[in-house]
């Protein structure tokens, strides 16, 4: 026996009251999800953004809220971000030498804050990696001027000196790869931190 029309009708308005039932609350859903984002404070939602990648925009958001915001609770926030983001394993550039000073600046303008002593461990940790880097640098570029050393001995047959030449690059060889192992550990640390326990 065919269902009567009634019947058709009425299921499908039980169906289409369910549907705007659902709509409704995923609209609703939808703007309150948009309205919790408004009622974030403009520090929190520069932090959002860091945390989903978009660097750049919040690189300018923390910028101008620390500019502006210069000696609140909210400006201290923007500066101690501003230098975490500069190490974030999500920056697709990270600038250890920028987040240097920015953690430096905060350290200057907000010694007694809740984050003064996790902002004085990256200043410490980012100063012995930079301390780590110039070593580094310095020896490799030791070890150039004894290759080119080296080389020059070499033409004209001074055997004893190459001898002590060659010594003396493998020990800045050793001391630079020792450097780079070390900068490892550093780089690893630092990550490890930002991952947290």
């Amino acid at each position: 026996m065919p269902a009567r029309p009634d019947t058709r009708l009425r299921a499908c308005v039980r169906g289409a009251v369910l549907a705007a039932v659902l709509l409704a609350g995923t609209v609703g859903c939808a703007a309150h999800s948009r309205r919790a984002r408004a009622r974030l404070a403009p520090v929190e939602r520069a932090e959002v953004l860091m945390r989903g990648g978009q660097v750049d925009s919040a690189l300018q958001q923390l910028t101008m809220l620390r500019d502006s915001l210069s000696g609140t609770r909210d400006g201290a926030r923007a500066q101690y971000l501003l230098g975490y983001l500069n190490v974030f394993s999500s920056n697709p550039q990270p600038d250890w030498a920028a987040a240097l000073s920015e953690f430096r600046r905060f350290m200057s303008e907000y010694p007694g804050h809740e984050l003064a002593e996790d902002a004085n461990a990256w200043v410490r940790l980012l100063t012995e990696i930079e301390t780590l880097r110039t070593k580094e640098r310095m020896r490799s570029e030791r070890v150039q001027e004894l290759l080119k050393s080296d080389m020059f001995l070499q033409q004209v047959g001074g055997s004893q000196g190459v001898t002590v030449m060659l010594d003396s690059m493998q020990r800045c060889t050793a001391q630079r790869d020792s450097m780079a192992a070390r900068i490892k550990l550093l780089e690893e640390v630092i990550q490890a931190i930002e991952k947290g326990p």
